[in-house]
């Protein structure tokens, strides 16, 4: 999705117990990135694809992001990018 410019983010954490650290991490790359998939927030986080998925989810159901319309990018699967919610 970001081909040319690198994604700013800080890093996640893998590790029990970190979740409040790792639901700011992904809210600081959304906001200084704008919209995102899972397949960027995860590579810009250092955090697993599941991480960010569960993550994600919880951001969604307490209405902080939304995901927009799905992305068809070549071959292979669309992309789902996600954004704030202002």
């Amino acid at each position: 999705m970001h081909d040319i410019s690198p994604i700013r983010a800080k890093s996640g954490t893998n590790q029990e117990g970190t979740s409040a650290h790792n639901r700011r991490v992904m809210i600081e790359a959304l906001r200084l990135n704008g919209a995102l998939s899972r397949a960027d927030l995860a590579r810009a986080t250092q955090l697993t694809k599941q991480a960010v998925s569960n993550i994600i989810e919880d951001l969604e159901r307490d209405g902080l992001v939304v995901a927009l319309e799905a992305v068809r990018k070549g071959r292979g699967q669309p992309f789902t990018p996600y954004r704030l919610v202002p």
